[in-house]
């Protein structure tokens, strides 16, 4: 007997339907898993190209500080421009044209702000999504505020000794009639503000008085050591020793930025004593410095006789190639201001801007300026920045206003009677360049 199966065309078509609607729906997952895939791979580009911009525009902030910093008295001092601004140094200025960097571009803006004048950075990146016609762009805008070049009576890098029995240390401010008489220091009206501070060397106190704070750095912590008749303290404080209480601390950090061979501009001039002397034999010599020059003297700069003179009537700019040796004086006449470029191995002075202001007179050691000597019974009225010079103090004039400014270098040594008097209106006069205080994205 045979049995014939009989196939329904109507389960058939079910079957057909099914496999249809099956290898639709796995089609259609499918294409959304693909459609899925596409865009998460997108997206992860254009967080990718997100992220990005911000960094390249951060970049164009860099940028911009770069070229703010660029007119600091140890960077570039006759203040060559960077290439590609266009305006003022400190603003309002903008790049020429947008800048690429690793596959973006940023365009900056240098502002300045209302009532300080302080830098206003905004900076635009803008980055491509890859496997895109999009671009991604973010901005950022920073605030600027003034680095103090000197912070401090005493910034030395290695060792500072004392050895004597009168020196001392303290402060006043030349813009303030509270403490200081017509901008110079008055001895009634002083401060505790002597501070010295020694980055990775020994501080040998002595016998000083020091009316101010000790500072180290965290690699020198605790390399200190104050003799049975020194003193570190408030103006009340005569020891011995250090006042308790936050008279001592071992977290300083400073930036010891070499100085650079000036830029010459198309005004700048040969300068030389002989040509510009006046008086002869055994008269004094006044050599006359003015404004707005940038003034190049080669070779050694030589004055013999306690008479002789160098005048300053203006802004001006001294760059001297070989060693510096002045045993007259200084003069900078009221308004007038003096950077001294020091290029040879050592410079010695007496009588300094002694009618002065300390930010009138600036001293810029370059690298290969290793020894600065100034002997005593006179005033040095100024600033030194010299981060590769061993300081020699010696004597000490009987007044008590021996050295009235500000020092960076490389190492102190004071011998004899001795009074040095940190002007703390430099930290506002005379900044290093210009530090971000404020970061936001608009």
């Amino acid at each position: 007997m045979r049995t014939q199966i009989k196939i329904h065309r109507s389960r058939s078509g079910s079957v057909l339907m099914i496999a249809l609607v099956t290898g639709g729906v796995l089609g259609v997952s499918m294409l959304s898993y693909f459609l899925l895939m596409n865009h998460q791979n997108t997206m992860v580009h254009r967080g990718q190209a997100w992220n990005h911009a911000l960094t390249v525009a951060e970049a164009g902030v860099e940028d911009a500080l770069a070229h703010l910093n660029i007119d600091f008295g140890t960077n570039n001092p006759f203040g060559n421009p960077s290439q590609g601004w266009s305006g003022p140094v400190a603003g309002p200025a903008t790049l020429d044209d947008e800048r690429s960097l690793a596959g973006g571009r940023y365009s900056v803006l240098i502002e300045r702000a209302a009532g300080t004048g302080f830098p206003i950075i905004t900076s635009n990146g803008k980055v491509k999504v890859p496997n895109s016609s999009q671009f991604v762009e973010r901005q950022v805008q920073v605030r600027c505020v003034p680095k103090a070049a000197y912070q401090s009576a005493m910034v030395v890098r290695k060792d500072i000794t004392f050895n004597g029995n009168n020196i001392t240390t303290d402060s006043y401010d030349s813009t303030s009639n509270f403490y200081s008489t017509s901008n110079r220091y008055d001895q009634l009206k002083r401060k505790a503000g002597g501070d010295i501070v020694s980055t990775e060397g020994f501080i040998n106190v002595g016998n000083a008085d020091i009316k101010g704070k000790l500072y180290t750095g965290p690699i020198n912590a605790g390399q200190y050591s104050v003799g049975p008749g020194g003193s570190v303290g408030d103006l009340n404080w005569n020891g011995p020793g250090i006042q308790p209480g936050g008279w001592y601390f071992n977290d300083f950090n400073a930036d010891f930025t070499p100085v650079g061979v000036p830029d010459s501009k198309p005004e700048a001039s040969s300068w030389a004593l002989s040509t510009i002397a006046s008086g002869s034999g055994s008269k004094p010599k006044t050599n006359f410095l003015q404004g707005g020059y940038a003034y190049l003297h080669a070779g050694a700069l030589t004055l013999t006789k306690t008479t002789d003179r160098i005048v300053v009537t203006g802004d001006a700019k001294l760059y001297v190639t070989g060693n510096i040796s002045i045993a007259g004086q200084i003069v900078v006449e009221p308004g007038a201001t003096l950077k001294l470029y020091a290029a040879g191995a050592s410079s010695q002075f007496k009588i300094v801007n002694a009618a002065g202001v300390a930010s009138a007179f600036q001293y810029y050691g370059l690298p290969s300026n290793t020894q600065m000597t100034w002997t005593g019974n006179s005033e040095f009225i100024g600033v030194v920045y010299a981060p590769n010079a061993n300081l020699k103090l010696s004597g000490g004039g009987s007044g008590g206003n021996d050295f009235q400014g500000s020092m960076v270098v490389n190492a102190i040594s004071l011998v004899g009677n001795f009074s040095f008097h940190f002007d703390e209106a430099l930290k506002k006069i005379i900044p290093s360049g210009w530090v971000v205080t404020r970061w936001e994205e608009l």
